[in-house]
């Protein structure tokens, strides 16, 4: 039992020696793994400082002269400058230029600046071959480092700087030029072969001269006829060829290496220059006398013939003749007296400013200059004409389309052609048509109005003369009918009514027109008259304008009324002015009288 505990005791010795030692590392751990981050954060920044300041120093030359501008350096393939940042570890860096050899190495790079220095290439050279057929007078070759003119050269082959060239070959007409790039260590092959042709020029007529001038300007020369140009570069020319003021223009193509034809044909022609009356004067556009008419004109150059003819007394006329070659053209010219076209043109300013009787005048005078001239007596026509439509056109505006009508007929019968003047025939015809028929529809009116009128009308002139008649009222009434039938029935109901009235008058002093006159005695008390006119004044329809007198006895039981005397001046008329006051009770019987007619009027009418 004892050695079991000594064993139990020595094993577990060890046990609490290894847990204290764990827990001492799990107590540092967490300071160890702070302490190597720490450490990585500070080598990482160490190597950020450091990898800012590691960079590639350089320069480029080429034969001595910087040339960083046109240079091209990569490491790695990618672009880098001189003093850019690198990165670290191994490289390789290329180095080139379109003018030197390139350069490449290998690089380690470390922390820090690393200066290569100067870089000095190489000049690159290319070889330029040079072939000129046929030879140049003069051939340059310019480039920036390199520059030779020879000549009388047919070509040249020489080493050069790489580079891009001009080459120029210049010949008597013609100069090429050709841009040529040289690559280095390589071999350019340049070939120049100008083609040229020769052109011979003759002309139909000697004394012509000659201009050949490049379309494009690359040319240009003048000589005599005939002529021939060699060595003319292959294209298009303009050939310009001149006699005696007379001018030729072609287009002409030289050929390589053949001989191109080109004829200039001088074509002319002739006028003859009449006139009438003849022996007139006949001068050049360039003032210079020709001759007198007739004149003939030779050798002229096709186109137009330009000049004048003169002769006193007559007015300078110009004239224009066309020239055409190989034929003689004539041109006839009509002179006109001064005294005439002056008269001629004072009727046509007259004429355009409307003065047709002026221009009338002028042409009268025209003609006694020129009798029977055509054109005179033609314009004498249309002025007329125009005259007569302007007056026409005044009277349209006045309203006077008859007269207008008249004048138009006028117009046409002069120029029956005439297009302003049909038309205002039509137009003015349909206007006077429309008066015409206003003036009618006005007349009717008129007349039915005085129809209307003429009953009252006539029944005052009659009652203008008739003693008293201010003191009694005009009545008028209108009756559907027939004027005889109304008439005859009302002298029926006024003479065969109760009480009846006498009959005086009866008469008709015009057609659809009649007067009456009729009394009723009425004993002691007087007597009571109706003066009536009656009137058809419309076709349906009769007027009656009528008045009724009434009369009495001064004295009722007087002499004069057991007699009868009814003589009217010896009567009294019964009215509020002519009655004494005892006697206005007799008032009424003016009312029961008019009452009286309109009812026999009615009977008359059956209404």
């Amino acid at each position: 039992m004892k050695d079991l505990h000594m064993n139990a005791t020595e094993t577990a010795e060890p046990s609490i020696k290894e847990n204290g030692f764990r827990r001492r590392v799990r107590v540092i751990r967490p300071l160890l793994w702070w302490l190597l981050l720490v450490l990585a954060l500070y080598a990482y920044r160490q190597h950020q400082e450091r990898s800012a300041q590691t960079k590639l120093i350089f320069s480029i030359s080429i034969n001595g002269k910087q040339a960083e501008l046109e240079a091209r350096a990569t490491l790695d393939g990618q672009v880098v400058g001189s003093g850019q940042v690198t990165p670290l570890g191994q490289h390789r860096l290329v180095i080139s230029h379109p003018k030197a050899e390139s350069f490449s190495t290998n690089l380690f790079i470390w922390y820090g600046v690393h200066n290569l220095g100067n870089i000095a290439l190489n000049r690159s050279q290319g070889i330029l071959a040079l072939d000129v057929r046929p030879q140049a007078a003069q051939l340059s070759v310019r480039g920036p480092e390199f520059q030779v003119t020879l000549t009388n050269s047919a070509g040249m082959t020489s080493s050069i700087p790489a580079d891009v060239y001009d080459i120029e070959a210049s010949n008597a007409r013609q100069t090429v030029k050709q841009e040529i790039p040289i690559q280095g260590n390589s071999r350019a092959f340049v070939h120049l072969a100008p083609r040229f042709g020769t052109l011979r020029i003759t002309s139909s007529h000697p004394d012509t001269s000659y201009r050949l001038q490049g379309m494009e300007g690359a040319h240009s020369e003048e000589g005599q006829m005939p002529a021939t140009v060699a060595e003319l570069p292959e294209g298009l020319y303009s050939l310009i060829a001149e006699r005696g003021g007379q001018r030729k223009q072609l287009s002409v193509r030289v050929g390589a290496e053949e001989t191109t034809e080109a004829n200039v044909k001088f074509e002319y022609g002739a006028i003859l220059i009449e006139s009438e009356p003849p022996g007139a004067e006949v001068f050049g556009s360039d003032g210079r006398l020709a001759g007198p008419t007739p004149l003939s004109l030779p050798a002229l150059v096709a186109g137009n013939w330009i000049g004048e003819v003169r002769l006193a007394k007559y007015d300078t006329t110009p004239i224009q003749v066309p020239v055409e070659a190989g034929r003689t053209n004539l041109a006839r010219v009509t002179l006109v007296k001064t005294a005439f076209a002056a008269a001629m043109n004072e009727a046509r300013r007259r004429f355009d400013g409307g003065q047709y009787s002026e221009a009338l005048a002028a042409l009268e005078e025209a003609l006694k200059e020129d009798p029977g001239n055509a054109v005179a007596e033609r314009l004498v026509r249309e002025t007329k004409v125009a005259q007569a439509l302007s007056s026409a056109k005044q009277n349209a505006s006045d309203g006077h389309y008859a007269e207008a009508v008249h004048q138009i007929n006028a117009a046409l019968a002069v120029s029956p052609e005439n297009e302003e003047g049909k038309r205002l025939s039509v137009e003015y015809g349909k206007a006077l048509e429309a008066q015409d028929a206003e003036i009618r529809r006005a007349q009717e009116v008129a007349k039915a109005k005085e129809r209307a009128l003429r009953p009252r009308t006539y029944f005052k002139q009659r009652m203008a003369g008739v003693n008293n008649s201010g003191l009694f009222d005009q009545i008028e009434m209108r009756l559907k009918g027939e004027l005889a039938a109304i008439e005859a029935k009302l002298v029926q109901t006024l003479t065969n009514g109760k009480p009846s009235f006498k009959l005086l008058a009866l008469e008709h002093p015009e057609a659809g027109l009649f007067r009456l006159q009729a009394t009723e005695d009425l004993g002691a008390g007087g007597w009571r008259r109706c003066d009536l006119v009656g009137g058809q004044t419309s076709d349906s329809e009769v007027t009656l304008d009528f008045k009724v007198f009434e009369y009495a006895y001064v004295e009722a039981l007087s002499l004069r009324a057991l007699i009868k005397d009814n003589a009217e001046a010896n009567m009294m008329p019964i009215h509020s002015s002519r009655l004494a006051p005892e006697k206005n009770f007799l008032l009424p019987r003016r009312a029961q009288g008019i009452e009286m007619i309109r009812n026999r009027i009615r009977e008359a009418a059956e209404e």
